[in-house]
């Protein structure tokens, strides 16, 4: 028999839309179907530079109390390329961060209308305007297949170093796509700027709406966010300074470990190239 504890892990773990297709016989949950207007939680950044909850600790999940600063997150834009150059197809830019602790922050989503090299430009500013991006997500099919490869030329001319991470093909529908995001907006792992209204119109009016460029692109983040790892932070003159070129120098020179492990950690790339360099 199924227990009351097991089931109510298997909610956390599914979110509630789906929890109900399969364990009540219900699609549509007692609470509300899909995406609900309290799932939906913002971030601020305090006076230490720390992301974190905009709203009372109380109203949070209690188990995940440390928060970080911007560079000790893993950061990603992503691309969902329209289909066709109709005004009502857009171009959904996003970018995403995600903390040590695996909880997602989307600080931009807008949707852009333009020609391949004007999106291209658009998403090398976006990537000069936060900084720690080191990671672009683009779903690659036919047409955005040649816009993957031009942005990668574009990105190489400019010296900006970032990683493409194409979104696979799967038999599963985009509205299916974006309910895997449910769960963690219910759990509170996903936190918005303050703003992000198209977004949440999207979310929020799910299966009814007819735009959804914005909610795919973040739904892209289900394949590729990775939380980074933490290593120990050592006290170091003023205070700790996680990925510092002074920590970075300091684990080195103790042997805690080598440059090849830090390899995937947001920050770490120009601090030890300054490091060899140096």
């Amino acid at each position: 028999m199924l227990n009351r504890q097991f089931l109510e892990n298997i909610r956390l773990s599914q979110g509630s839309y789906i929890y109900a297709g399969q364990y009540m016989n219900d699609p549509t949950d007692d609470e509300n179907a899909k995406f609900r207007k309290e799932d939906i939680r913002y971030f601020k950044i305090d006076d230490e530079g720390l992301y974190r909850p905009a709203e009372t600790p109380m109203q949070t999940t209690g188990y995940k109390t440390k928060w970080y600063n911007a560079h000790q997150m893993n950061w990603y834009l992503h691309l969902d390329p329209a289909k066709d150059r109709r005004e009502s197809d857009m171009n959904g830019l996003v970018v995403s961060s995600v903390d040590p602790q695996d909880r997602v922050f989307v600080h931009y989503a807008q949707g852009f209308n333009g020609r391949p090299s004007e999106i291209i430009e658009k998403m090398i500013s976006l990537i000069r305007h936060y900084r720690y991006v080191r990671n672009v997500i683009i779903e690659t099919r036919g047409f955005q297949e040649m816009l993957a490869d031009e942005f990668y030329k574009a990105v190489k001319k400019e010296k900006i170093y970032v990683q493409i991470l194409e979104v696979l093909n799967s038999l599963q529908s985009k509205n299916a796509r974006i309910l895997g995001l449910q769960p963690r907006f219910e759990r509170a792992d996903i936190y918005l700027a303050k703003g992000l209204t198209e977004l949440e119109d999207e979310l929020l009016k799910l299966g009814v709406t007819r735009y959804d460029d914005l909610a795919d692109a973040l739904s892209f983040g289900l394949q590729h966010w990775s939380a980074p790892k933490v290593y120990g932070q050592p006290e170091l003159e003023g205070g700790d300074r996680y990925g510092t070129l002074d920590w970075y120098r300091q684990l080195i020179e103790d042997k805690k470990s080598d440059i090849d492990s830090y390899k995937n950690t947001i920050g770490n790339t120009i601090a030890l190239r300054e490091y060899i360099n140096a």
